[in-house]
């Protein structure tokens, strides 16, 4: 049930749908179903019904003194929970009507109907009906419903997996979840999804051409055959003259014919043309050729391009091989690492006689191992795409339980963190409570939990302007580094590493934290703590401080990485390890 009926609400929930003092009845739906109601009570719950009942403009039709009102495009259970609400304030939504419900009180501009068919339709989100219900938020223009959907749609892989589930929705709906920073399914997935649709729609222009009544063509013959014959007759004297304008004639009408299918392009032919920097286009050429795709709508090629292959790594190969999508008979992966870089060559045998060299350029080196770590993003920040693109940072190293709160707007109780692991916490902008969220986080260390500050805010002499830690974590010395001056504008990158052996700096080779290295000068560490490596510089670049009988607290002197707040040099390079880095702290405080 959503509402919350009053004293005032009980009294007139039995007039709901009585004629009992009505003045007014509508017919709703094809079949008129009646319903009765009160003017005064309604024009209270919808500005429409205001302006409707009590305008000197509304043609009033009235029977034995009661207006009547005839509605045909809603239906008689849609109606019902309009009335519902506008005298009890209380309604029961069903997953089968809350859209309609939501609909017709958008109709009738009942704005707090709406947040509640919002809020119902968003908590019972599923992997059926959250794209469907994305678009329907487009629609309605919601913003904020429409983040909530977008991200349940990118951060839950079932949606994307499920067989033809983007084949009848829009282009723009497929746009936003193609440029969605925390999408999580794998690109060849995406890439399945949409050759679904171009095969649908194939078909269906295919089957629709070769359904044309063949009376209706042979009509349009003797038709076209009758108004020659006119034309002749009518231009006697002058027979070249009216040829030449009937040629012209049907020059033109083959000339709209082309323009009908100018949106359509020869499958084989654009691929090869428009795809050329497409990672994945000879893939693309063998798909459309084992689905016996011969051409392709203009807007589907456009989506197929917008496939962002960041995320491309060694098990989608496999992914090809197990579901034989191309029809490949080997596949073969090998890696090469030079400098730091990942750059895995792949070479992908096609019926055994076509050797094709793929080449692609990977931003990281992804962690193979998978855990079941549950980890707390605590980030102040107040842009959305920037806490995203942190968390799409973490999940992309197999660390998938991740949950985030934006402590700009809220501050959690220690009843919401304490199932967590890990906490990763970092500021870019000003906390709510700076001071109860450094004691919630000595909470959590006091009770075993693991914490990662990864802010450069929160270590500075200076910082008093609600970016910073303040609370039990500060006055107690939680932090292993002391506070220093911040410093950047000259590039930073690994130096010496003080325990070679340690968890976090598995499979750390190289750190370049950009061109602005925004760091904390700092080199010295608090009591009991331990410096892991050092800047090349010499200023602490990671730190730990295990407290006696209690969690770990690591710092990381930089700020997590994201490729949506300045520019992508501003912060530490993706191509070198700064993934390793921040998915081994997470994992190594995790650890009891």
């Amino acid at each position: 049930m959503y509402g919350k009926i009053t004293p005032i609400s009980k009294k007139l929930k039995p007039f709901v749908n009585n004629s009992d003092l009505a003045d007014v009845k509508f017919y709703i739906g094809k079949d008129e179903t009646e319903f009765y109601g009160h003017k005064l009570l309604l024009a209270i719950t919808s500005t429409m019904w205001r302006t409707m009942f009590y305008s000197s403009n509304w043609n009033e039709t009235k029977n034995n003194g009661v207006s009547e009102v005839k509605i045909p495009d809603i239906e008689s259970d849609v109606f019902d929970v309009i009335l519902q609400f506008s005298y009890v304030r209380e309604i029961e939504l069903k997953e089968s009507t809350a859209v309609k419900v939501l609909k017709a009180a958008d109709k009738f501009l009942m704005e707090e109907l709406k947040e509640f068919c919002f809020e119902y339709l968003v908590n019972n989100l599923n992997k059926n009906n959250a794209i469907n219900l994305y678009e329907e938020m487009l629609n309605m223009n919601n913003q904020k419903q429409i983040v909530q959907t977008l991200r349940y749609i990118s951060t839950r892989r079932e949606v994307l997996m499920a067989p033809n589930c983007l084949s009848n929705v829009s282009k723009q709906t497929i746009l936003n979840i193609l440029d969605c920073k925390e999408l999580l399914v794998k690109e060849i997935q995406l890439f399945q999804r949409l050759i679904e649709r171009i095969v649908l729609k194939t078909n269906f222009n295919t089957r629709n051409s070769s359904n044309e009544n063949e009376d209706e063509k042979e009509q349009k013959k003797e038709k076209e055959k009758e108004n020659k014959y006119k034309s002749n007759e009518k231009q006697k004297n002058n027979h070249e003259f009216s040829e030449l304008k009937i040629d012209q004639k049907e020059q033109e009408n083959e000339n709209e014919n082309e323009n009908e299918n100018s949106m359509w392009f020869e499958a084989d032919q654009c691929l090869k043309e428009l795809l050329d920097d497409f990672p994945f286009q000879f893939s693309i050429v063998r798909c459309l050729k084992v689905e016996n795709i011969k051409r392709i709508d203009k807007n589907d090629l456009e989506l197929l391009t917008k496939i962002q292959w960041t995320r491309f790594i060694d098990d989608e190969y496999q992914y090809i091989l197990d579901t034989k999508l191309f029809d490949m008979e080997k596949i073969k992966l090998y890696r090469k690492f030079t400098n730091g870089f990942n750059q895995p060559l792949a070479y992908l045998g096609i019926n055994g006689n076509i050797e094709y060299k793929l080449n692609i350029q990977s931003s990281r080196k992804p962690r193979i191992k998978k855990t079941e770590i549950k980890v707390l993003l605590m980030a102040a920040h107040n842009n959305i795409l920037r806490r995203e693109d942190v968390m799409r940072s973490i999940r992309s190293t197999g660390i998938t339980h991740v949950n985030e709160i934006n402590l700009c707007e809220n501050t959690p109780s220690y009843h919401e963190i304490k199932g967590y692991d890990a906490i990763l916490f970092f500021s870019l902008s000003a906390l709510q409570s700076p001071k109860k969220v450094g004691n919630l986080l000595a909470d959590f260390v006091d009770e075993l939990g693991g914490v990662v500050i990864c802010s450069i805010n929160s270590l500075r002499n200076d910082s008093n302007d609600g970016r910073e830690l303040k609370g039990r974590i500060i006055k107690e010395d939680y932090l292993p580094v002391k506070k220093g001056k911040e410093i950047c504008q000259e590039r930073r990158t690994l130096g010496i590493v003080e325990n070679k052996t340690h968890f976090i700096m598995n499979g750390v080779k190289s750190f370049d934290a950009g061109r602005n290295s925004w760091h904390i000068k700092t080199k010295k560490v608090t009591e009991n703590a331990k410096i892991i490596c050092r800047y090349d510089n010499g200023n602490i670049m990671i730190a730990e401080k295990v407290v006696p009988n209690r969690g770990k607290v690591v710092v990381l002197n930089f700020f997590p990485v994201s490729d949506s707040v300045r520019n992508n040099d501003e912060y530490w390079l993706t191509n070198t390890d700064g993934y390793n880095i921040l998915a081994n702290s997470i994992e190594y405080v995790a650890q009891k």
